[in-house]
């Protein structure tokens, strides 16, 4: 069955607290869940690192890397 997506969500942001990177952003009308992404590189997102039914997921842990990463959300009906 295909995933019924329906836009990204708007006003992503991905402020640090800690450790950790704390991702928020605006809801989707009619979404029921939101598709979290991660890449290195700014147009390659193909693997969901979590999955979320409110609009903020905490990324433990995240920005103790030294890597650059960017991020995606994406809501589903």
């Amino acid at each position: 069955m295909p995933v019924d997506s329906i836009g990204a969500p708007q006003e992503l942001t991905a402020p640090t607290s800690g450790d950790d990177i704390v991702l928020t952003w605006r809801a989707v009308e009619d979404a029921t869940s939101y598709n979290v992404y991660a890449s290195p590189e700014p147009d390659n997102f193909t693997d969901i690192i979590t999955t979320a039914t409110d609009t903020t997921v905490t990324l433990v842990g995240e920005s103790m890397s030294q890597d650059i990463r960017f991020y995606r959300v994406t809501a589903v009906r």
